[in-house]
């Protein structure tokens, strides 16, 4: 089996902000491939033994042209369904390992105030350019 090559790969080495006592999260990279989008991360400091089981990543996804929340995570990676061509934004919500974000919309489709409550910080990554920033 062969692995893709990647079209595109962004290093960002940004830090996203506390999600745990102690513990920072850093968006290290986004690199995209001809389906797949990889958001490659680590924590600062890195996670104790202990820490491994109470932190962790939390993180909702999406572009200006909407696409799957499915996921494929291992180590520092988290593999997404690439925003399609035409897409210009890609967003990344970022949340306490002990918050559930799923289904925290309003009868409009919005975040709650139970999600923006508990945000901790967005990351927007432009999908032309690489240029990306964070709103905390």
């Amino acid at each position: 089996m062969t692995v893709p090559e990647p079209l595109v790969a962004w290093s960002l080495d940004l830090d996203i902000g506390e999600v745990a006592l102690g513990y920072h999260l850093i968006a290290r990279s986004v690199i995209l491939y001809a389906k797949d989008l990889l958001f490659e991360y680590a924590f600062a400091p890195e996670l104790t033994e202990e820490a491994h089981r109470e932190v962790w990543l939390n993180m909702s996804y999406t572009a200006d042209i909407p696409v799957s929340q499915d996921y494929i995570g291992a180590g520092d990676g988290v593999q997404y369904a690439r925003p399609p061509l035409k897409a210009r934004y890609a967003w990344f919500d970022f949340f306490r390992p002990d918050y559930e974000w799923y289904g925290q919309w309003d009868r409009h489709g919005q975040p709650d105030s139970d999600y923006q409550r508990n945000w901790i910080s967005r990351l927007t990554l432009d999908l032309r350019t690489g240029a990306a920033r964070v709103e905390k």
